[in-house]
């Protein structure tokens, strides 16, 4: 059986010493001596549990977690907990008891509620984040106090720290808040995750810390003050670092663990983890993590219930409250501040201490400090004899204060307020929860006879990162460390005067010559902000004259809700168009489907990972192998030199597998070397020991289009041409009428320039392979891989093996949105480079943030536009200039490229119409084609023109919008009296140009664009929205709304998929494809597919889905597939099994007759499987099928309504409603088809919003590589109420009348960023900036849109 289930429980025995003991999935574990490095995650995986996924490995995205419990031997009770698996140190877990979501539920025992749920709300796409949301919500519902689940806000926020690129987080949301109320017995407790007999004795005290010396690395885990204490107080060992750890999160930013020999465990010393309350304050042990420090406050803020024993911290708690009134004022602000860091599993984990001594020692940009810090906390140092000194916060903070090497924080007081104190903490991030701080504050200010009596004046996260507002003048963020700063000059300035404006004013100013002042724009207008914001707070502003006062905006966050109103098509060829869940939904919520990295390793199985030379444009002289060869596990290097043929890693062949000696990196993070060790830990920390003799480039790296656009003109000018152009003119030329001319003779014209930032894939499951040796020089290869043959041809051009000594195996994907097409390639190709020199498998696995630095991204890209109009914003002609950042090169920029400039026009009509791209060599990793690539990038430049052109007349988007759309302003009636037919079409501008063929040539198959405009203008009541947004615009300056509806026409062609179809005498069926599942529901929709037609084999009776399976997908099966990608696939191969079961039906036939014959009077029914059966071996029982309509080309439409609001001063934004209405025709699955259009739209929300790339200008190093800097949309960035619905008009050229769904709804998240830049009109407007046309580019994160409004401290009135 795989996984835990092999697991057998073992009997209560004496351990050792050196050995821990603990439970998984109810399985007694003992490790001897276990290494202090590995954590739990590692050794869950390497003992079978694939249910934990390993996502990121720093803790951000959620994938890994588990619940895990410990015994209360006085209570006689279990608690619960979600922790980060890849966070959690193994030897921290003697005595819990671990559950894993295959531990729940499985298909064996069967599957717990909350899999079942998920599934059935199309909550699990790809199903890699499946098994990780399952156990947050359990872990979640397992600590809630009561007898019945929570309400529907609480439950969402459930999953805080948990990431999902498919799903766009709305189904899974409405999964779990079916929940809501429900009797929590019924989800969680000892039914489900009983804890086990043998770790409920309690253990004998330990007289000495116990130490485990696994891998050469030293673990002590004290058990009392006093044990710590003589640890530090043993002599101190030359050389040998030391490190106290508890929750150990700190790995997940740092990964220095490789730099630490002794980790001293303090998670284990009662003291430290004591929450004592007395009539001052509150004081935690310096071990308590952030969960209980929210537990905590809550337990005190909670209400009293009257049928509850009170516990003796609440008891104090009432009797202080009598006596001090608003004592507990901080309270609530510590709380809500708490639950907007990190999430719950992270939370979890992370200690107060840890998190403080981190801020201190190493800059970390805290937000615990911060609010600490502000409410006057102190804490508890204990020096190496045991002599305790109280510490105020800022002074511990300040520079002045040396922590001793060998102290201890023991404990934090946080203390009560005196009457007349004031209270607030805020925080802006690039994203509203699992982000850090850009900048954060925290003020307590005493109040007297409407005098500032005192303040306590606090900011943190200065410096947070460096930033790079556009694509050509990246900013240095002001060098600062993370510290809290103490405002003192300003505490000064204000107190003792009036809470009024002249007050507010002196603050304003004092505040900019602190010692400690930001340089970075947006850092000092948030600081600004912030204590604007405080102002109106203790001036008791009214609510609808403030800016939002809470600790952020998502403050005011309510549960989401919405509707999908998908069917609208009875199936006529059931089951086929049925909306039902992916076949495999219950299975990725266990944690059950197999991914690559999932395969079981065979004997001797080695591991690799990749040495990256740092900097890009740095010469590979040499390396320096003996530290490494000295760490634990060591096997081998791979040089270029191993590799038999081409040394290249994508089809292109721009790019080296490895760079050679004597060669430069083309781009910084760049493998030069692949390391072997017995496991990929091993292998990660000899790596980190391996010293490259690089030498240094002289030139500046050249890391954006405009950059290399300066150094081709200049070398143009010059008449030396560039050994190699950085700059490709005219790769793609879209032209119609003439342009120039329309130009100069417009009435009016605009022209302007913007820019789109790249956007990772960020698929889920980082790239892996797994390449297993076989007889006469054979190699089995699994990949994670959107196109096996590609990889097959690649692994043949680099290894010199002919194409039959080697099969390429794909399993199920997790996410690809293209970044599996050429991106991950290398990864099975260095795999096999590594298994031909060392005939041994190989795995070779990436982690996030090695992945993230190789695998480029969407192409971004600088535009230049002009752009001719008449009065009414009616367009005559446009020019476009495209300079497409193609990094080194990638066969797929050149696609989106091209894509930009065909489909730039949408649906809009423009007579005159020039496009060109040009593509420029950055010296980065090769960007690539991305979910829709190219086409949210016409959207936004398109839609920009258009805003532009509204701005320079006076007039509202919409308006110019349909001016370009419809044919003359009545149009738009008459289509909205009848919009399902295809009378319509005459009213269309774009066909009124176009004809019938689009931009790129394409023949245009019905138009339903005007239909679905006007269907949804009249559902959403626009016109009605539009007024409510300008009254509610016009009554607040410090909130702002906007309002926008776009369109998009998507075109796509179905290409000749293959497919291969077994039929078993149980009249069972196998299908095997070209097509990879990645999530988008492929398998399910080829099973619905394949059963239908296999029932019109022998009419009257009905194959079941169970009889129909879809299996990994291979080389040896369809020998040249096509890709999976353009949204098609799955129409593609549903096809290719068609025509395959039509074969087998012919083959079937002579056996059909000669049964009728048989039984002429029919007293039997003809099965399938009776067939199956009689024809025996004589009748060929599998087939292949092509899709045969590989010409079939088709355009997609729809349209988005979306409502944002903006604060003013911190850029922050809340989509307030989206409604979608999405051309799907006859949809193959609707309830699948429904999840692909949510799951686009959200990614394209991180495009907008969210996803920015951060580069070192220098070195070329990517800062945002990992989930600590990269942020892609999380469940709070989920529209309030988001809306879908498939509009009811048939595809009739189509598959059974279907369309795609994966890409096209992306594109509509322009919807959003329109919103975005009509909410920042408005309130630029309020400051003085006027009405004219502004730039704004994608992403615009709080920083650009604070920026872009420009509120100073002058327009700071109460």
């Amino acid at each position: 059986i795989f996984g835990p289930l092999a697991a057998q429980r073992q009997p209560t025995r004496a351990m050792s010493k050196s050995a821990i003991a603990f439970a998984v999935d109810g399985a007694r574990h003992e490790v001897q001596n276990p290494d202090p490095t590995l954590t739990l995650s590692d050794y869950l995986r390497d003992s079978g549990y694939k249910a934990v996924k390993i996502g990121c490995g720093e803790g951000g995205c959620g994938a890994c977690t588990v619940v895990v419990a410990s015994w209360n031997a006085a209570t006689a009770t279990a608690s619960y907990r979600s922790v980060n698996a890849c966070l959690m140190p193994l030897c921290s877990c003697s005595g819990l008891s671990v559950t894993t979501s295959m531990g729940l539920g499985n298909s064996f025992k069967g599957f717990h509620p909350l899999q079942e749920r998920l599934a059935e709300h199309n909550g699990s796409q790809c199903g890699f984040c499946s098994p990780g949301m399952v156990m947050s919500m359990y872990g979640m519902l397992s600590q809630h106090k009561g007898d019945t689940c929570p309400g529907e806000a609480e439950i969402e926020s459930c999953i805080d720290g948990n990431l999902c690129r498919c799903t766009g987080y709305r189904s899974i949301l409405s999964a779990f808040k079916s929940f809501a109320g429900s009797p929590k017995d019924a989800v969680v407790g000892e039914k489900y995750a009983p804890f086990p007999e043998f770790l409920k004795s309690a253990p004998e005290p330990e007289s000495v810390p116990r130490r485990f010396t696994g891998s050469g690395k030293e673990w002590i885990s004290a058990t009392s003050v006093s044990q710590l204490l003589q640890v530090l107080g043993e002599p101190q060992r030359p050389g040998v670092s030391m490190s106290m750890v508890a929750g150990h999160t700190c790995r997940g930013i740092y990964k220095d663990d490789h730099l630490v020999d002794v980790f001293v465990d303090v998670s284990g010393i009662p003291e430290l983890k004591a929450v004592d309350l007395s009539p001052d304050g509150i004081s935690f042990g310096a071990a308590v993590n952030w969960g209980s420090f929210i537990q905590a406050l809550e337990e005190l803020l909670a209400p009293e219930e009257p049928s509850s024993p009170l516990s003796k911290r609440k008891r104090l708690y009432l009797e202080v409250a009598q006596s001090r009134p608003g004592f507990h004022a901080a309270l609530p602000v510590l709380l809500e501040h708490a639950r907007k860091v990190a999430g719950h599993s992270v939370r979890n984990l992370g200690t107060l201490g840890g998190n403080l001594v981190m801020t201190k020692q190493r800059g970390f940009q805290s937000d615990l400090a911060t609010i600490l810090t502000g409410v006057g906390s102190s804490i508890t140092v204990l020096g190496s004899k045991g002599l305790a000194k109280d510490v105020p916060l800022d002074e511990f903070f300040s520079s002045a204060f040396v922590l001793p090497e060998l102290a201890v924080v023991s404990s934090i007081k946080v203390p009560f307020l005196s009457s007349g104190e004031v209270f607030r903490s805020y925080r802006t991030a690039v994203r509203p929860i699992n982000s850090h701080a850009l900048l954060n504050a925290a003020f307590c200010v005493k109040v007297e006879d409407s005098a500032i009596a005192s303040a306590r004046l606090v900011f943190g996260a200065l410096g947070s990162r460096d930033s790079a507002p556009g694509p050509s003048s990246p900013e240095s963020s002001s060098g600062a460390t993370g510290v809290p700063r103490r405002a003192v000059k300003t505490e000064e300035a204000i107190t003792g005067k009036a809470a009024s404006q002249s007050t507010l004013a002196i603050a304003l100013e004092t505040v900019q010559h602190e010692a400690w002042w930001p340089e970075d724009d947006f850092e000092k207008h948030l600081a600004l902000s912030y204590l604007y914001k405080m102002f109106h707070v203790i001036a008791g502003s009214a609510a609808d004259l403030a800016p939002p006062l809470g600790v952020s905006q998502s403050s005011e966050r309510p549960a989401t809700k919405g509707t999908q109103a998908i069917d609208w098509a009875t199936p006529d060829m059931a089951p086929i168009g049925t909306a039902m869940p992916k076949i495999s939904s219950k299975l990725q919520a266990a944690g059950e489907q197999r991914f690559t990295n999932d395969m079981p390793e065979p004997k001797d199985c080695i591991y690799a990972v990749y040495v990256q030379i740092p900097r890009t444009k740095a010469i590979f002289r040499g390396y320096d192998l003996e530290a490494a060869k000295q760490m634990p596990g060591f096997i081998d290097i791979v040089t270029a030199e191993d590799i038999a043929g081409q040394n290249v890693c994508e089809p292109t062949k721009q790019l080296y597998l490895l760079v050679p000696k004597g060669e430069a990196s083309q781009y910084a993070g760049q493998p030069c070397l692949m390391l072997l060790a017995d496991s990929t830990r091993h292998a990660e920390a000899a790596a980190k020991k391996i010293k490259l003799d690089l030498e240094l480039p002289i030139e500046a790296p050249l890391l954006t289009a405009l950059a290399c656009q300066t150094k081709q003109a200049e070398a143009d000018a010059s008449g030396t041409p560039l050994p190699k152009p950085v700059v490709k003119r005219e790769s793609t030329v879209i032209k119609r009428g003439d342009a120039d001319a329309a130009l100069k003779e417009a009435p009016r014209t605009v022209k302007g320039t913007s820019f789109c930032d790249s956007q990772k894939a960020f698929y889920m499951e980082p790239p892996s392979a797994l390449v297993v040796p076989g007889e006469d020089g054979t190699l089995n290869v699994w990949a994670s891989v959107q196109v096996p043959s590609w990889l097959h041809r690649l692994l043949s051009e680099v290894t010199n093996l002919a194409r039959n000594k080697v099969v390429v195996n794909i399993t199920h994907v997790g996410g690809g949105f293209g970044g599996k097409l050429t991106k991950s390639l290398n990864v099975a190709v260095a795999a096999v480079v590594a298994t031909i020199k060392t005939r041994r498998p190989v795995k070779l696995h990436l982690n996030r943030n090695v992945d993230t630095v190789m695998c480029g991204g969407r192409v971004c890209v600088t535009f230049d536009y002009e752009a001719g109009f008449d009065d009414a914003g009616k367009l005559s002609a446009v020019r476009l200039r495209n300079l497409a950042d193609g990094g080194q090169g990638d066969s797929c920029v050149g696609f989106s490229a091209k894509i930009i400039c065909k489909n730039v026009d949408q649906i809009y009509g423009i007579p005159h119409f020039d496009a060109r791209s040009d593509i420029c060599v950055t010296d980065k990793a090769s960007n690539t084609a991305v979910r829709g690539p190219g086409e949210p990038q016409a959207s936004f430049i398109m839609e920009t023109i258009l805003e532009h052109v509204a701005a320079e007349l006076g007039i509202s988007p919409h308006a110019v919008r349909e001016a370009n759309i419809f044919t003359e302003p009545e149009a738009v009636a008459k289509v909205a009296a009848d919009p399902l037919s295809e009378s319509s079409d005459q009213y269309s501008r774009y066909l009124a140009v176009m004809g019938d063929k689009c931009s790129g040539g394409t023949p245009l198959r019905g138009f339903p664009a005007l239909g679905i405009w006007t269907t949804l203008k009249q559902k959403t009541d626009y016109d009605g929205k539009m007024s409510a947004v300008e009254k509610f615009n016009a009554e607040h300056r410090w909130r702002k709304r906007g309002l926008s509806m776009t369109p998009v026409k998507y075109p796509v062609d179905v290409r000749g998929q293959q497919a291969v179809v077994c039929l078993y005498p149980d009249a069972t069926c196998l299908v095997t494809c070209d097509g990879a599942e990645i999530g988008q529901g492929l398998h399910t929709k080829v099973i619905q597919y394949a059963a239908y037609h296999l029932s019109q084999i022998v009419p009257g009776d009905t194959i079941p889905l169970d009889n129909v399976r879809v299996g990994p997908s291979g080389t040896d099966k369809v020998a040249v597939g096509s890709i999976t990608g353009g949204s098609t696939t799955s129409e593609g191969v549903c096809e290719a099994v068609r025509m395959a079961i039509e074969k087998l039906a012919e083959n079937l036939k002579p056996v059909i007759e000669k049964l009728e014959k048989a039984d002429p009077e029919k007293k039997e029914p003809l099965t399938l499987k009776k067939v199956v059966a009689a024809a025996g071996s004589g009748i060929e029982l599998q087939a292949s099928g092509k899709c045969q309509h590989g010409d079939l080309k088709y355009q997609i439409y729809g349209a988005a309504v979306s409502e944002v609001e903006l604060d003013v001063l911190t850029g922050e934004v809340v989509i307030l409603s989206t409604s979608i209405l999405y051309d799907c025709g006859k949809s193959l699955n609707p309830i699948i088809d429904l999840g692909q259009c949510e799951g686009g739209f959200m990614m394209g929300v991180g495009f907008f919003l969210r996803e920015r790339n951060l580069q070192d200008p220098v070195t070329g190093q990517l800062a945002t590589d990992g989930t600590w800097e990269y942020k892609i949309p999380c469940f709070q960035d989920v529209p309030l109420e988001f809306n879908v619905e498939f509009f009811p008009r048939a595809h009739k050229e189509g598959i059974v009348s279907s369309k795609a769904s994966g890409e096209p709804p992306l594109v509509l998240s322009t919807s959003v960023f329109c919103a975005v830049r009509q909410a920042v009109a408005a309130a630029r407007k309020d400051f003085g900036k006027g009405t004219g046309h502004f730039r704004l580019d994608a992403p615009c994160t709080p920083r650009d849109i604070a920026l872009a409004i420009g509120a100073s401290s002058t327009d700071m009135i109460l």
